[in-house]
């Protein structure tokens, strides 16, 4: 087994994709003209784990370019961002939840711009509380409950 870096994005794309089947499992599926809470998580999953198993069994053939030990860490960085996301969305709000993830998914990549990081944190937390919570009405909060008493 080669260690490349294709290999290791099919890992990952199937452990997501597994992951998707595995949450959605509970839920009513329903048809393709009904669809039911779990259609769009169960295609999704498997299509994402057939395709990262066609990745990773492609890399079996020859040989690719190496995931070198520098690489671990800006990927964890971006994991990091995704699981923050979602961890913090309910409990802090929107805005918080995407400046921190904007943050850490910037931290991946050095030398960091500060400036260009926090500008875009800012916009991107605005633009999604536009989208989101005020444009399409998702009972997603804005800003944490003890600021939101404030605003």
């Amino acid at each position: 087994m080669t260690k490349t870096k294709d290999f290791w994005a099919g890992v990952i794309f199937a452990i997501f994709g597994a992951a998707f089947l595995l949450l959605s499992r509970h839920l009513p599926l329903g048809t393709a003209t009904r669809m039911g809470p779990a259609y769009f998580p169960v295609v999704l999953g498997s299509l994402l784990t057939i395709t990262g198993l066609a990745i990773a069994g492609s890399t079996m053939r020859g040989r690719g370019e190496t995931l070198s030990k520098a690489a671990i860490m800006p990927s964890l960085l971006i994991i990091a961002a995704i699981v923050s996301f979602v961890l913090l969305i309910r409990d802090v709000g929107i805005i918080i939840a995407v400046v921190v993830a904007v943050i850490l998914a910037s931290l991946a990549k050095r030398p960091v711009d500060w400036a260009k990081v926090l500008g875009l944190a800012a916009g991107l937390a605005v633009l999604c509380a536009a989208i989101f919570v005020y444009g399409l009405g998702m009972p997603i909060p804005v800003f944490p409950p003890l600021i939101a008493r404030w605003i």
